[in-house]
């Protein structure tokens, strides 16, 4: 989903860049710029690098010694504070 929304939000702004210079070229030659817009199909993919950081992050510690005998809740569940 992310990836189409990625294509859909590039193919604009091509669509916008392109625009830009189609009415740059027209008010050269002293004619009105008119322009049509239409929705096209975007490239099958597009590659990109970058880096996730985490918002929130926190760390759990004992505050005495003991001995973890039982983890009632799997990553990713949710819990309720206190």
């Amino acid at each position: 989903m992310e990836s189409a929304m990625w294509r859909c939000w590039v193919g604009l702004t091509a669509i916008v860049a392109g625009s830009a210079v189609a009415a740059a070229a027209a008010a050269a030659a002293g004619s009105p710029a008119t322009l049509i817009v239409s929705a096209q199909p975007g490239a099958g993919s597009y590659v990109a690098t970058g880096a996730i950081a985490a918002v929130r992050q926190g760390t759990v510690g004992a505050q005495v010694s003991g001995r973890v005998t039982a983890v009632l809740v799997r990553n990713g569940d949710v819990v309720k504070a206190g």
